[in-house]
C-alpha cells in the first residue's frame, strides 16, 4: 500500500487561471482534458490518459473554510432529456492513474506567508450505485481511506479534504482564488464502447463566509469515446504482380519491400503502433539496411531510430513505433535477395496493435514468382536438318558441368539461374566435324544473348566432314 502523499506527483501542467465571478460569489467547475484544452464534452481513444479537472474558485472579499472535493468517478450526471432534466448513468468506466492534489498543496491559508493547505486524498472501492448521503463525509471509514489501493482498477470514488492546514489549524481561503484538483483516468480498451459516453459529476462542500452550514456547488464533464484506425499500405521494387500473373524474379534479385503506416487523425497521437510483416521463405533479409523515415524527412537506419524498434525471429519481423503523431505517416524499407530458383514470393503486413488494443488491419498483398531462365538447344547441319547422334556438354562458369545429353532431332530444354554458360560438342555424330563451343549469357530479363545477340534458341551447327574442313557456328533467331 503506498500513502495518498505519493499522489502529490504531477501529471498534467498546474493552472492557476482565475475563473471570473462577482463580488461576493463562489464558482465550481469540472472540465476534462483529453488532448491540450480543457472542456466540458470531449472526447478521446481507447486506452489513452485523460483528466479532469475540478475547480472551486472566488471573488474579492470571498472566504470559504471546510472545502472538500467529492467525485464518484464516472457515475453519471444530470442532463436535459426530451426535455426534461435527468440523471444519465455512465456508459462506461476508465480506471483511476492518480490524483493530483500539488496546487492545493501550495496554497497559503489566509493570513500566514508560511502555512500551506494540507489536502488529504481519500479512496472508496464501495459500489457506485450504493452510495447515499452519508457517504459524503470523509471521517466515515466504511467508505473512505487515506491509503491508496495497490490497484486502481477498484477505485470508484475519490475525495479531497482540504480542511485543514499543515500545522493542524483550519485552512481559510479568502478574496480572490482558485483550487484545483486533477483526476487521471485511463479509458477502456473494449473497443465495444466506441460511441458511448463517460458521464461524471463532482461536488465541492465548503462553509461560506460565517456561514456554519456546507454548502454544495455541483459541474459536470463527459468523454465519448472514440475510435481512431491507422492505415497500413505496402507496395515493392520490383513492383508486384497479381495473383495470376506474378511479377517474374531471378535467384539473387533484390527485392525491397516498403510498408507505410499513416496516422489520419488530425488531433490524437498513437501509440505503441505493432506492425508484424512475415517474410517469405526464399528471401534473404539484411536486418542491417533496414529503413525508415517520418513524413517526407530523410530516411535513417532503423538501428538509429529513437520512435521505432524491431524484433526479428526467423523471417518474421515486429515493428514496434513508439508513437505516431496526428497526420504523421512512417515508411520503412526492408531489403531482401531471393535466394531461391524456383516459387512463388506472396507477402502481406498488418497492423496487430495500437495503444495495447488488439487490431487486424491489413495492407496490400505484393506478389513475385522466382523462377529459372529457360535456354532452348538445338543441333544443326549447314542445310538446317536437326542432327542426332553428338554428345552435347554444358557448363557454368566454374567449367563445372551442368548436363550432358545425346541430341535425338528435338530441341533441348533447360532452365537456369541467369549467368553465364558453354555449350560444348564432346562427340560429333559420324560424317560430321566437331562444332566450336558457343558462350551463352542468360540475363535477369530472362533473354539468351550469343555474342550480345538476344536469340529464341542457341543452334549449334557441325559441318560435314565430307566437305572443306571448316568448324564454325551460327545463331538461328537472332533477334537483335
Amino acid at each position: 500500500m503506498k500513502s495518498s502523499n505519493e499522489d502529490f506527483i504531477s501529471f498534467a501542467e498546474i493552472s492557476t487561471n482565475y475563473i471570473p465571478v462577482d463580488a461576493f460569489s463562489w464558482g465550481f467547475d469540472k472540465s476534462v482534458q483529453t488532448l491540450t484544452d480543457y472542456g466540458n464534452s470531449e472526447e478521446t481513444i481507447p486506452n489513452n490518459e485523460y483528466t479532469y479537472k475540478l475547480s472551486y474558485s472566488q471573488s474579492d472579499y470571498a472566504q470559504a473554510t471546510n472545502i472538500v472535493f467529492y467525485d464518484i468517478l464516472e457515475y453519471g450526471a444530470d442532463r436535459i432529456v426530451d426535455g426534461q432534466a435527468q440523471f444519465v448513468e455512465s456508459e462506461w468506466h476508465g480506471v483511476l492513474k492518480n490524483v493530483n492534489v500539488r496546487a492545493i498543496s501550495e496554497k497559503l491559508t489566509y493570513g500566514s506567508s508560511t502555512v500551506h493547505c494540507a489536502p488529504v486524498v481519500y479512496y472508496s472501492t464501495k459500489d457506485r450505485n450504493s452510495f447515499t448521503g452519508s457517504d459524503y463525509d470523509v471521517t466515515n471509514t466504511d467508505t473512505w481511506t487515506s491509503v491508496c489501493p495497490d490497484d486502481l482498477s477498484t477505485v470508484t470514488a475519490i475525495a479531497v479534504d482540504c480542511s485543514k492546514n499543515e500545522d493542524g489549524t483550519d485552512f481559510l481561503i479568502k478574496n480572490r482564488q482558485v483550487m484545483e484538483v486533477y483526476i487521471t483516468m485511463t479509458a477502456p480498451s473494449d473497443v465495444n464502447f466506441v460511441g458511448k459516453t463517460a458521464y461524471n459529476e463532482s461536488v465541492v462542500y465548503t462553509k461560506k463566509n460565517m456561514d456554519d452550514f456546507l454548502t454544495p456547488e455541483y459541474s459536470d464533464a463527459d468523454v465519448t469515446l472514440t475510435e481512431i484506425e491507422p492505415e497500413i499500405h505496402k507496395s515493392s521494387n520490383p513492383r508486384s504482380g497479381t495473383e495470376q500473373s506474378p511479377e517474374i524474379v531471378r535467384q539473387d534479385d533484390s527485392l525491397d519491400y516498403t510498408i507505410s503506416i499513416t496516422n489520419n487523425d488530425p488531433a490524437f497521437t498513437l501509440h505503441n503502433v505493432i506492425v508484424e510483416d512475415i517474410v517469405p521463405d526464399g528471401l534473404n533479409i539484411d536486418k542491417a539496411n533496414i529503413m525508415v523515415k517520418f513524413n517526407d524527412g530523410t530516411d535513417i537506419k532503423l538501428s538509429d531510430s529513437p520512435k521505432v524498434t524491431l524484433q526479428k525471429a526467423g523471417q518474421k519481423l515486429v515493428f514496434t513505433i513508439s508513437s505516431l503523431l496526428p497526420l504523421e505517416t512512417m515508411t520503412v524499407t526492408v531489403p531482401t535477395t531471393v535466394t531461391i530458383d524456383n516459387g512463388i514470393l506472396k507477402n502481406t503486413a498488418r497492423i496487430t496493435s495500437v495503444n495495447g488494443i488488439e487490431k487486424s488491419l491489413i495492407s496490400e498483398t505484393t506478389y513475385h514468382e522466382a523462377k529459372p531462365v529457360g535456354l532452348m538447344i538445338s543441333k544443326e547441319n549447314t542445310s538446317g536438318g536437326r542432327v542426332t547422334g553428338a554428345v552435347l556438354q554444358l557448363f557454368d562458369s566454374q567449367d563445372n558441368l551442368i548436363d550432358e545429353w545425346t541430341t535425338d532431332g528435338k530441341t533441348y530444354y533447360t532452365e537456369l539461374n541467369p549467368g553465364t554458360y558453354r555449350l560444348h560438342e564432346k562427340t560429333a555424330p559420324a560424317g560430321y566435324l566437331l562444332a566450336d563451343d558457343i558462350t551463352i549469357v542468360l540475363d535477369n530479363a530472362g533473354n539468351t544473348k550469343v555474342d550480345g545477340n538476344i536469340v529464341s534458341t542457341v543452334v549449334m551447327v557441325d559441318e560435314s566432314n565430307g566437305q572443306d574442313l571448316t568448324v564454325s557456328k551460327t545463331v538461328k533467331g537472332n533477334m537483335g
